[in-house]
């Protein structure tokens, strides 16, 4: 019930516009970042849909990158349904100090987005403020160290009133964070809710 229902009525078509007539589905347009900085080659590396379906945000980050990366990421967001959306300029555009590899909304929250970044942090954003940083994690021993794989929202429970944001990094470590847990003066995550570290057995097993 709280997935996103931007996809609702709609049928899959493909990556372009003779695939999707070739599947029956409607290509409208392509969307992009038409101001992004041509120096820092940056990619489109994680998109995702706002819980009600009328945003969609991007993560702009480096999926070549490898080993230390001193570039920039950044996040953006285009209103599909606002009166003066643009394909080629976002509704919202959220430089970050580091390129930014994954991203996922809020289900209940629609203004909600969290962004994992190449750095080891979480960002997390509400689009809806005028200050639009709700809270940032840091490389720590305790946190993560290595380049942020995926983040996804997820309930610890069953009876859970508020999911929490899951992150996974390439040293293995999966953290979950609590929104309940921000420092509201330096608006950042403290520590995590809870984690583990995923690791292979002699066998390649995990």
């Amino acid at each position: 019930a709280d997935a996103s229902r931007a996809f609702d009525g709609y049928e899959a078509g493909g990556a372009d516009a003779d695939a999707a007539a070739e599947s029956g589905a409607t290509y409208k347009y392509s969307i992009y970042w038409e101001a992004a900085p041509p120096e820092e080659k940056l990619q489109a590396c994680g998109v995702s849909w706002s819980a009600t379906g009328s945003t969609l945000c991007v993560a702009y980050g480096r999926k070549d990158a490898a080993g230390w990366c001193d570039g920039v990421g950044a996040l953006c967001a285009w209103n599909l349904f606002a009166p003066t959306f643009d394909r080629k300029k976002p509704t919202h555009c959220l430089e970050h100090a580091s390129p930014l590899q994954c991203v996922a909304c809020h289900p209940l929250r629609p203004s909600v987005v969290a962004a994992g970044s190449f750095g080891g942090e979480i960002v997390v954003w509400d689009l809806s403020e005028d200050e639009p940083l709700l809270a940032a994690t840091r490389a720590d021993d305790y946190f993560h160290r290595e380049p942020i794989t995926a983040v996804r929202w997820a309930y610890e429970s069953l009876d859970a009133a508020e999911p929490q944001l899951v992150s996974v990094s390439g040293d293995g470590k999966v953290l979950w964070w609590s929104l309940a847990a921000v420092d509201r003066e330096t608006q950042s995550l403290p520590y995590p809710a809870r984690g583990m570290r995923l690791r292979l057995d002699a066998r390649g097993a995990k």
